[in-house]
């Protein structure tokens, strides 16, 4: 009886290709001509979750299927006015190809340059003006949440504020000036969300999760607003205020990612992660930060 060996050899094949080093971020299989793992964005990557560089390899590279997407018009010209270097894939997907991340004060290019290895798709919006004029909003909207989160000076409590809704929809802006005199009591989550609706002007704001294992999760962008939880934290009316802290991300320094949070008016307009951490595990009875795990981020200039 013959044995036929050609089965036998196709499977030690493919066996070998699945024990080959990675490349980029997935495993190939050179005989069927497909990659073996999903893309880490999962369906926020595009309808086939296994396709590289829209099956261009040849002129492209993804390290981490990680971009910025438009769907009208190229911001080529944007991205070069800034600095940052980049790849483009098929007709409009940019992804990152530099070492820098970005340091020092929040601005356009290290914004940018984040939104770019983030863990999302940003999809930028093809209404109301260019790919370039809608990005160039985005970037406004979040420098603004920045400019307001390192210059509040409120008030803490425990209550919530009441403010003349009016007056903030005629002008947000203004009107947040004119509370802003270190006179005014709000709750943390009701300043935060006054600082972050100021800066998005009421347009939707979107949610990155940050439970996957890949470290581009991890990045934050300036003008992101996270929670810090106390995981000690059980419900008590005697202890409100320690259940968490809300956050926003204004950039990094030599101590690294900077954060604002809402603790004395006039002072700590940002500290690191790590001293935040520090923070709430000196809460009452001792807290166990952890982040949530989701961030926050204006939607201006963006599509749904």
């Amino acid at each position: 009886m013959k044995t036929n060996i050609k089965p036998l050899v196709l499977a030690l094949g493919f066996a070998l290709v699945l024990l080959a080093p990675q490349q980029s971020s997935g495993y190939y299989n050179a005989t069927t001509g497909k990659w073996l793992n999903r893309d880490p964005l999962e369906e926020d990557g595009g309808f086939n979750s296994y396709c590289f560089v829209n099956n261009e390899p040849v002129s492209a590279n993804d390290y981490l299927g990680l971009v910025i997407e438009t769907s009208c018009d190229a911001i080529d010209d944007y991205l070069k006015s800034l600095g940052i270097s980049y790849e483009r894939t098929g007709s409009y997907h940019y992804t990152f190809s530099g070492s820098n991340l970005g340091t020092g004060d929040a601005d356009a290019k290290m914004i940018v340059t984040r939104m770019l290895f983030a863990g999302t798709v940003f999809k930028v919006s093809s209404t109301g003006g260019s790919a370039t004029d809608n990005l160039k909003k985005h970037v406004q909207a979040r420098l603004t949440i920045v400019r307001n989160a390192l210059n509040a000076n409120f008030k803490f409590s425990t209550d919530k504020f009441t403010f003349d809704k009016d007056a903030w929809t005629a002008n947000p802006q203004a009107y947040f000036d004119k509370l802003n005199n270190g006179g005014t009591a709000m709750a943390c989550r009701q300043l935060s969300m006054l600082i972050f609706e100021t800066g998005c002007k009421f347009l939707q704001k979107g949610f990155r999760q940050r439970t996957a294992p890949t470290p581009a999760n991890l990045v934050w962008i300036p003008g992101d607003w996270g929670w810090i939880q106390n995981k000690a934290y059980v419900f008590d009316p005697k202890t409100r205020g320690y259940e968490g802290e809300n956050v926003f991300h204004t950039g990094t320094s030599g101590e690294g990612e900077m954060f604002w949070g809402h603790f004395k008016p006039g002072k700590h307009p940002a500290e690191s992660e790590s001293w935040w951490f520090s923070f709430i595990r000196g809460w009452l009875g001792g807290g166990r930060p952890e982040w949530q795990d989701k961030v926050t981020y204006p939607g201006v200039g963006l599509e749904p």
